[in-house]
């Protein structure tokens, strides 16, 4: 089973990155439903639809792999919002080479920060 963000037997319908996390229409063979993740960026996307592949794959059944989804938390250090008392949004990342330096600041620009 093929998954990504074209499209693939399991596919992003349509998607968008925010603060909050990722919103998407999640396509596999036979269904589709709207997933809201904690987690956020591209390369999270990309996991996410591997993981329903492999669940739709197995024979798990749909919601119990939604539900699945919605309860994985950020870890911490990665991409970690932190709640502050101000309108901007600030976020705890390890990143400890120049690629994953790039890779997290392409990630917050796919959010479309408002400057």
């Amino acid at each position: 089973m093929s998954c990504g963000l074209g499209r693939q037997d399991v596919h992003a319908g349509s998607f968008d990155f925010g603060l909050q996390g990722i919103e998407a229409d999640v396509v596999f063979p036979g269904g589709i439903f709207h997933l809201h993740s904690a987690l956020t960026g591209k390369f999270n996307l990309k996991n996410i639809l591997g993981v329903v592949g492999i669940g739709v794959g197995l024979g798990i059944d749909a919601t119990k792999i939604r539900k699945g989804l919605q309860e994985v938390d950020n870890i911490p250090g990665r991409l970690e919002r932190i709640q502050v008392k101000t309108d901007c949004a600030v976020f705890v990342d390890y990143a400890h080479t120049p690629d994953a330096l790039e890779n997290v600041l392409k990630t917050l620009r796919e959010m479309k920060p408002v400057r």
